[in-house]
């Protein structure tokens, strides 16, 4: 058995593979692992699993390691292994060794369900896009504020506006200042993913595929052009490279 981890900057995505499928999977606030009953009452019911469990994880979050290793061996007794290179990812790349541990598990997550070449984004926190050549091998990337977040920043400046949530308004012409900054947001965010998708192909041989992920990836994958929605891509990079 094995609990694969998706550590991020807001959530944390656990995900329970049985060796034929997912059985189980949640999220949890990145900032709160060591603090919450529900999650410690969720991990334990793993901890007597026939033949024990394999802990992995994949993480961009070091601040929130310490306090996700704590839940591990508190619950589980076990110990946790983190994915932190391109070498445990077995991913191909040309790009320096910071690569984070989230876009690498996205990565060997879309190639083992789609054909390279191939273009991968995931909206979050963070929004990045990566490229991966016909040879299957990562080319290089671009990242950028995620959407909420953006709203979020602007808002921390700006005393006078009220807090707004990223959505499609299906319109263009806001009337009041809360609709005019969700849209806004969500317009620009979404004419960015499509204009770097554009350009990325451009440099780009054969005929390229794309697949979204990430917690605000959907609304933007169903409006077209970003290719199928896949949220637990991460989860699938790291059982693929774990078992």
């Amino acid at each position: 058995m094995l609990l694969a981890i998706d550590l991020g900057n807001t959530k944390a995505a656990f995900g329970v593979w049985s060796g034929t499928r997912w059985t189980d999977i949640r999220q949890w606030p990145s900032q709160s692992l060591s603090s919450s009953p529900e999650l410690f009452e969720w991990l334990s019911q793993f901890r007597l699993g026939n033949g024990g469990i394999k802990v992995v994880c994949a993480s961009v979050n070091p601040s929130a390691e310490a306090s996700l290793t704590r839940a591990i061996e508190r619950t589980l007794y076990a110990e946790i292994h983190f994915l932190r290179t391109a070498q445990d990812f077995k991913l191909k790349t040309l790009y320096s060794p910071e690569l984070g541990a989230d876009r690498m598990a996205n990565m060997v997550g879309a190639l083992d369900q789609f054909k390279p070449p191939l273009i991968v984004i995931d909206v979050g926190t963070a929004t990045t896009i990566d490229a991966i050549d016909k040879t299957g091998s990562h080319i290089g990337g671009v990242i950028f504020a995620g959407p909420q977040f953006s709203i979020d920043a602007l808002l921390a400046k700006s005393p006078l506006m009220k807090p707004s949530e990223l959505r499609n308004h299906e319109e263009l012409f806001s009337l009041n200042t809360t609709d005019a900054l969700s849209n806004g947001h969500f317009l620009s965010h979404w004419h960015a993913l499509l204009g770097i998708e554009r350009e990325m192909k451009l440099g780009m041989k054969g005929r390229v595929s794309v697949v979204t992920t990430g917690g605000l990836g959907r609304m933007f994958s169903e409006l077209g052009e970003l290719g199928e929605y896949r949220p637990t891509l991460a989860l699938e990079g790291i059982r693929i490279v774990s078992t």
